[in-house]
């Protein structure tokens, strides 16, 4: 057994471990110097000149641990041997951590344990150890945060390379002003028999497909509209679990953090440049959008009077300006900033929050109040033109007679939304019933018959005249949830 070697300072082993670790803090400190003068599009050397930034306060505390713990054995007539092994009950404890070293992540080479004769030089240990997980901890968060936004930022730029490709297509330059519109809307796998019906009953109207840009998420949906038949422009988001690949309830935290993506994406297309009508798939669009000569006014914003809720977002029309990305930008800090707070609940955990509506709504009531969006203008679409699910019986909206006669009396409107009744299933069962459901094979969501399509149509028109649905009144249970 090496006796206990004495120093006025640390043991000569201490001594060059110290040096060691200095010499890795400066040998980092100079790596991290020429790696963070260089470009910042070199990922690797500025990752390395961060590793090292991050790094050399921890080398010091471990440095000034080290050598405190030294000092306050040597006062006690105790000197740490780091050569020698642990036996019996020498004062030579069992080898620890160099001084000054970080401790190997690698669990081939663990922390030293302390020896069991000495509460202090566990204590030291502790404190060792705890430097080091926090230090592993903290890596492996900014590694995750960093693939993150590596992500994000992929699937933006995909975005956006969509986008553009229709916004500067000869078709699109070549509309007027009045017709010169993205069409976009943005799901879950949840939406997709909502997609395959509207896309088979806006198959003959011109221009709505050249100009529609859908994005969806979840591995049904994208491998069913990814190609598609109908030429429709799709983005398609990488399945990450449930809240991409199920029919999420509205109230749900799943529900709100998907709406809460589509705001993202809204805004940046915004910040894009591209100006944006925003719709929902579960809608029948009786005629053709693009023929309505007030489609697009001079206001930055449009929007459908949804009921009681103000402005709805299943039918909202924004022209790309610095308002518009202004008042966009704080709806998405706010409404972003409330679904946070509810993550632990789950996908279908139940949530009662303002809605993005509801934060959208507050801000433009109170746009005085903010300088970048003061002067934002805003009109509603008649609501008689387009409409919400208030037009049909069932659901939450009454029998909806009022509101169609009011509507009948006008001529025809432009879109009818299917909103007002809770489930995806109620909805698609009031649409079939009402004949405006245009899905032929329910196995794949196609509608390849033309003549049927072209029959199925007129049946929707007619409604419009006779104000009743194809297949009577809706059943007792055909919303559940609508007490």
């Amino acid at each position: 057994m090496a006796p206990p070697m004495q120093s006025n300072g640390a043991s000569p082993s201490l001594r060059m471990r110290i040096q060691v670790a200095m010499g890795m803090a400066l040998l980092l400190g100079v790596i991290g110097i020429v790696a963070i003068s260089m470009s910042r599009a070199t990922q690797p050397s500025f990752r390395l000149g961060a590793f090292a930034s991050e790094r050399l306060p921890q080398l010091k505390l471990i440095y000034e641990t080290a050598v405190a713990a030294d000092r306050a054995r040597e006062s006690n007539g105790t000197t740490i041997n780091l050569d020698a092994p642990h036996a019996g009950n020498s004062t030579s404890a069992a080898a620890s951590p160099p001084a000054g070293i970080p401790p190997s992540q690698d669990p081939a080479v663990p922390l030293a344990t302390p020896s069991p004769s000495s509460s202090s030089t566990a204590q030291e240990h502790d404190q060792v150890k705890k430097v080091h997980d926090k230090a592993v901890a903290a890596d492996r968060s900014k590694e995750s945060h960093a693939a993150q936004v590596s992500k994000e930022e992929a699937n933006n730029a995909e975005l956006r390379a969509h986008a553009l490709r229709i916004w500067n297509s000869p078709w699109m330059q070549a509309q007027p002003p009045h017709r010169k519109i993205l069409f976009f809307s943005a799901g879950n796998s949840g939406f997709l028999p909502f997609w395959q019906s509207w896309l088979c009953n806006t198959k003959a109207m011109e221009g709505v497909h050249q100009q529609t840009l859908l994005v969806t998420s979840g591995d049904n949906a994208c491998e069913k509209l990814q190609p598609n038949d109908f030429n429709v422009a799709t983005h398609c988001i990488p399945s990450e679990g449930k809240l991409h690949d199920e029919a999420l309830t509205y109230g749900t935290y799943g529900y709100w953090k998907i709406t809460l993506h589509r705001l993202e994406m809204v805004h940046f297309l915004l910040q894009s440049g591209i100006s944006l009508l925003i719709f929902e798939p579960d809608a029948v669009w009786v005629q053709n959008p693009l023929d309505d000569p007030d489609l697009l006014t001079q206001y930055d914003l449009r929007a459908l009077r949804d009921g009681h809720a103000g402005i709805g977002f299943g039918w909202f029309l924004l022209r790309s300006n610095p308002q518009t990305v202004a008042i966009f930008h704080k709806v998405v800090a706010n409404y972003g900033a409330e679904v946070a707070k509810s993550a632990h609940l789950g996908t279908h955990g139940k949530l009662q929050i303002p809605g993005e509506q509801d934060h959208f709504n507050m801000l433009l009531q109170k746009k005085k109040q903010h300088i970048s969006f003061s002067n934002i203008t805003f009109a509603w679409f008649s609501n008689l033109k387009y409409l919400g699910g208030i037009w049909y019986d069932g659901g939450r909206g009454g029998t909806g007679e009022t509101q169609r006669a009011q509507c009948k009396k006008q001529g025809l409107p432009y879109v009818i939304n299917n909103n007002w009744i809770v489930g995806n299933t109620p909805k698609i069962v009031r649409a079939k019933r009402w004949g405006h459901w245009f899905v032929q094979n329910d196995t794949d969501g196609s509608c390849h018959d033309d003549g049927k399509l072209k029959d199925q149509m007129k049946e929707m028109l007619l409604t419009m005249e006779t104000l009743k649905p194809i297949h009577g009144p809706p059943l007792k249970g055909e919303c559940p949830l609508c007490r």
